[in-house]
């Protein structure tokens, strides 16, 4: 009874995230004009929104068969990544984003300019799979977000928008200690991600 709620779950979760794909569209993009890119602006940064539990991703493709098989590998991931909680997650996504920042703004809580805010619809293990839930590839860490830039005013105007979706290898047999190596490379990567989304536009 357990694996089949363990089923069911997933499947809500699956066909949440492709909703949400459908509905944002994943190659939606656009960038902050050059106008807003000052070395004398303020820009804070917020971790808005972050999974408190890691989840299993797919490819997508592997139906209700896939779910199914599925299910085990998400039990898998949660015996092995145990020990990272989503707030240590948050806490070194918000430092290095905002390390990242300093190159080109005054990174400022309080500051009045520009607001970058990161909504997290995944962390955990992204596995590439066959329509029937057949693995093709090895394990990879990922983590998934929506990036959106906001003049900081009570009008919140939206100026830049993207996703993310930044990946690490696991290998095959991920362990705990190749889960939080590769978190650590996972939030450098998407960190710098974030940084070349920012700057894009700088003349």
């Amino acid at each position: 009874m357990g694996d089949i709620m363990k089923g069911v779950g997933y499947l809500i979760s699956a066909v949440a995230f492709l909703t949400l794909l459908n509905l944002t569209g994943c190659a939606t993009v656009k960038n902050l004009p050059a106008s807003y890119i000052d070395a004398d602006k303020t820009i804070s940064v917020e971790i808005a929104k972050i999974p408190e539990e890691p989840k299993m991703r797919d490819s997508g493709q592997g139906g209700l068969i896939g779910v199914m098989v599925n299910a085990s590998r998400d039990s898998n991931m949660d015996n092995v990544m145990d020990g990272l909680e989503s707030d240590t997650v948050q806490e070194l996504l918000l430092q290095r984003i905002e390390e990242k920042l300093e190159t080109g703004f005054i990174v400022d809580d309080e500051g009045q300019d520009l607001l970058l805010e990161v909504n997290v619809q995944n962390w955990g293990w992204f596995c590439p799979s066959t329509a029937f839930g057949i693995r093709t590839g090895a394990y990879q860490l990922e983590i998934n977000a929506n990036v959106a830039i906001f003049e900081n005013t009570p009008e919140k105007k939206k100026l830049a928008y993207t996703r993310i979706i930044s990946q690490s290898p696991l290998g095959d047999d991920p362990t705990i200690k190749s889960c939080q190596d590769a978190m650590m490379l996972t939030i450098e990567k998407f960190s710098e991600d974030v940084s070349t989304f920012v700057f894009k536009e700088k003349s």
